[in-house]
């Protein structure tokens, strides 16, 4: 097996192992081993980010099917939604519900926010939309896509500070948001 494949190996297992631990355990020099760390964040192979458990947290993880029929409409969903502090993968599928996702809601009100008042539901295009949630799956810990500052309305527009749902405290808010109220 090629060394740059050992040493990701060792990152996937452990990614804040040292360095100096990947060397001694292959019988290489550290120096080598940081060459082929960066080689593979330089061609973006391996990126290093941090990890939450969704399960500790009690969130709850749901399955969303849309059909968008119009393809300039699906592209501006999949541009907007895909940096969505919530949707953990997005992806175009074939046939009538074209396209999935997987998405967290720290509770009930979160989904059904969702589901009724949220801009998922209004985005331009979408014929239909179902979203349930997943009752098993082997997702422990993710990586959530939140943005490094933040924001005064989600990345779907999404303005939480005037929503009847949020004022009301039925919805904790966009965890992208300054508004938000939840544990992230």
């Amino acid at each position: 097996m090629r060394t740059r494949v050992k040493v990701l190996r060792k990152l996937l297992v452990d990614g804040r192992i040292n360095l100096i631990d990947i060397a001694k355990e292959l019988g290489i020099s550290h120096v080598a081993v940081r060459k082929h760390y960066l080689k593979l964040l330089r061609d973006k192979v391996l990126t290093v980010k941090g990890l939450v458990n969704v399960k500790k947290l009690g969130f709850k993880l749901l399955q969303l099917k849309i059909e968008i029929p119009d393809p300039d409409n699906l592209n501006s969903f999949m541009e907007v939604y895909s940096k969505c502090p919530r949707m953990l993968a997005l992806y175009v599928v074939p046939g009538e519900f074209n396209v999935y996702g997987v998405m967290i809601a720290e509770d009930e009100n979160v989904r059904e926010s969702m589901m009724t008042i949220c801009t998922i539901r209004k985005f331009k295009g979408i014929r239909r939309i179902d979203l349930k949630p997943i009752l098993l799956s082997s997702i422990e810990f993710t990586a959530l896509n939140l943005p490094e500052t933040v924001l005064d309305k989600a990345p779907c527009s999404a303005d939480c500070g005037n929503c009847t749902r949020y004022r009301e405290e039925k919805c904790i808010g966009c965890p992208a948001t300054k508004w938000y109220r939840g544990v992230l």
